[in-house]
């Protein structure tokens, strides 16, 4: 990654399903994006940090995530990341 980072002509960007803080820490190379949440919030190079789902979305996943898991069963395991 760093020597990505280092090619003037390209942007290096990680996108994970993991929150965007636990992300930061599985990658510590400078000058990388940072998409935690599957994309949903992003973190510039410089820190500078963008929520693509707003706060007001978290009711309806609130409910979605209650439904799914009383749909789901007790063997399955649905997380909030």
């Amino acid at each position: 990654l760093e020597r990505l980072v280092a090619r003037p002509d390209l942007r290096v960007a990680v996108v994970s399903g993991r929150g965007l803080d636990d992300l930061a820490g599985h990658v510590r190379v400078a000058g990388v994006w940072l998409a935690g949440s599957h994309g949903a919030h992003l973190r510039a190079p410089d820190g500078a940090r963008t929520a693509l789902v707003g706060e007001s979305a978290r009711p309806a996943l609130s409910t979605f995530l209650r439904v799914a898991r009383a749909l789901a069963g007790p063997r399955t395991i649905i997380e909030d990341k």
